[in-house]
């Protein structure tokens, strides 16, 4: 909330300085005032600029913008690696998004991010636009699965849901991206490298998957440059306005303009293969990984519904010790989602969801965190919002039900309430 209160302060000061100044406000920087909408208002009402003067600044270049957001989350529940009981206050998500428009084509796009004690870099390139091509270079995320694709203050849960686990996240590449359709169609092609950081590499540990992002070589390695080719084609009948949305408003969060439309989209990504067998016993070495999801959408007057299902198929090298060799494996992983949401009154909506993920259907090689064949999840969520305030509620209970292999116990309960709240500027 200090950094909310020293935004204000920030604004204020800029207001005061502006009013009090003899200067004209085109000497002001485009920085100082680009997309500052309330602030170019309230000077415009003092008689302080004239609409002339807010479309210069706001056509001029280089300018930036600034948005970011803020997560506090608190979780109660069970930790089912031991019968300690979890209750933990902590920042799950704050984030600064810096675009920087070089040009009327060009812009640089950065957003750090801090979280469960960890700071990244999510988003790093430079986007270039022409002729109803968007061009992307750098550090961004790959065009796979309707839920990772979100923005983080536009989730209607307070987690993605389990098919996003699929998704390879954010990975540096090149891609093309275009609209179609007055911007109803939107298609993206590109290519990644897969050799990131311990987030996007294989974690295939004694045959347990401890890390559901799998495009790295071997466990505890730094990668061998995979390279990720990826599409995705995506309709909605309200158009897109962007392919990467920065977040500045809940209003798409749900169906708040209670106007009927409807979408879907299609994604697909391939890994090349490694052909790399050095493999020991407490290695795997993945020769190869390829996955699809379809998604469709359905929003009409208050209510809002989403279908997501995604299947990766993973070729890795298994080391056996008592051959001393490895042969290659196969497995298979998939996702199912379906979600569902009603606005009650016009700042409260509830929100239901069922989910699954199998880990492996091919013979069960791989293994959840606790041993589990295949996660079960059906969540109970109500969101509120602060609009004016840019603040939203919301509270999850989420009952996780783990099926397991023949003989093995499944923990006692994993059960969980979860509470966050979401502030942007």
């Amino acid at each position: 909330m200090r950094k909310v209160h020293n935004a204000r302060l920030v604004v204020i000061a800029i207001i005061a300085v502006v009013s009090f100044s003899s200067l004209s406000v085109r000497k002001a920087s485009a920085l100082e005032l680009y997309n500052n909408d309330a602030l170019l208002t309230r000077l415009k009402k003092n008689q302080v600029v004239s609409e002339k003067d807010i479309v210069e600044v706001k056509n001029s270049y280089p300018k930036v913008e600034l948005m970011g957001s803020l997560q506090l989350r608190y979780v109660n529940g069970l930790d089912t690696a031991s019968p300690d009981s979890v209750s933990d206050l902590y920042i799950n998500r704050l984030n600064l998004r810096v675009v920087a428009h070089l040009t009327e084509k060009t812009s640089f796009v950065i957003q750090p991010e801090y979280g469960r004690g960890e700071s990244l870099i999510k988003d790093a390139y430079l986007r270039y636009s022409q002729s109803g091509l968007d061009i992307f270079a750098g550090n961004h995320r790959v065009p796979f699965g309707a839920d990772a694709l979100k923005n983080d203050i536009n989730l209607t849960f307070v987690d993605r849901n389990l098919a996003s686990r699929i998704s390879p996240d954010y990975l540096p590449g090149a891609s093309v991206g275009t609209t179609l359709l007055g911007s109803k169609l939107m298609a993206q092609v590109g290519m990644w490298n897969g050799n990131i950081n311990s987030k996007a590499e294989a974690k295939l540990i004694n045959n347990s998957l401890a890390d559901a992002q799998i495009f790295s070589s071997t466990a505890g390695a730094s990668g061998s440059n995979i390279i990720i080719e990826a599409l995705r084609l995506a309709y909605s009948s309200k158009g897109h306005s962007t392919f990467y949305p920065g977040g500045r408003s809940f209003d798409d969060d749900e169906n708040f303009s209670k106007s009927m439309s409807y979408g879907g989209g299609f994604s697909y990504y391939n890994s090349a293969a490694i052909h790399d067998k050095a493999s020991t016993v407490s290695l795997v070495g993945l020769n190869g990984a390829s996955a699809y999801e379809i998604d469709l959408f359905f929003k009409m007057w208050r209510l809002s519904t989403e279908f997501e299902y995604a299947k990766r198929t993973l070729d890795w090298w298994q080391y056996s010790a008592a051959t001393t060799s490895n042969s290659l494996v196969s497995s298979t992983q998939t996702s199912v989602a379906i979600q569902a949401s009603a606005i009650v009154i016009d700042n409260l909506s509830l929100s239901t969801r069922y989910e699954t993920f199998t880990y492996d259907g091919k013979g069960s090689v791989l293994k959840g965190m606790y041993g589990q064949d295949k996660d079960n999840w059906f969540t109970l969520g109500i969101n509120y919002y602060f609009k004016e305030q840019h603040t939203k509620v919301q509270a999850n209970y989420i009952n996780k039900a783990e099926v397991m292999p023949d003989g093995v116990t499944a923990p006692s309960t994993s059960n969980a309430l979860y509470l966050q709240a979401t502030m942007y500027f």
